[in-house]
């Protein structure tokens, strides 16, 4: 693997050419910071290391890449990072905080559904024994008039 620029110009004219008139026009020319880049390359080693901590599931992994990343950035690109890593996180606890309330509020849901079916079927057992001894009680009755006539 040989280390490499995406672009021929150096980092200094790269960031150069940015301010320069007309640059937004074309519309194949994206930004340096667009990109990704901030304001140094990274090399093809480089960014397979990143691909790899990322991919790993070790935080320790994860935590040196971002170290050794921040040596490249500029003071505002690190601080920069760090902010939108914050909002990222608060914007994910917030997002499961939400599936949680959701998640509970629908077992909820279907735990007074469950009471309430029951509820229901004891209401209906309810009635049939009752409508059991009435129909007894008439029985007993039709049976008290034929043995007394």
């Amino acid at each position: 693997d040989t280390d490499w620029s995406p672009s021929f110009f150096s980092l200094h004219i790269e960031l150069l050419i940015e301010g320069l008139e007309g640059a937004m026009e074309c519309d194949s020319y994206k930004f340096h910071v667009e990109r990704g880049y901030g304001t140094s390359y990274h090399s093809v080693s480089e960014s397979k290391q990143a691909k790899i901590a990322y991919a790993a599931k070790s935080g320790r992994e994860k935590r040196n890449l971002e170290r050794q990343n921040a040596k490249s950035l500029s003071k505002e690109d690190y601080q920069r990072n760090v902010e939108l890593n914050n909002r990222k996180m608060a914007e994910e606890k917030e997002l499961n905080k939400k599936l949680s309330l959701l998640e509970r509020e629908r077992k909820d849901k279907e735990r007074e559904e469950v009471k309430r079916k029951k509820e229901l079927q004891k209401q209906e057992d309810a009635k049939k024994r009752e409508m059991q001894k009435q129909q007894q009680h008439e029985a007993q009755k039709k049976d008290a008039k034929s043995q007394g006539s």
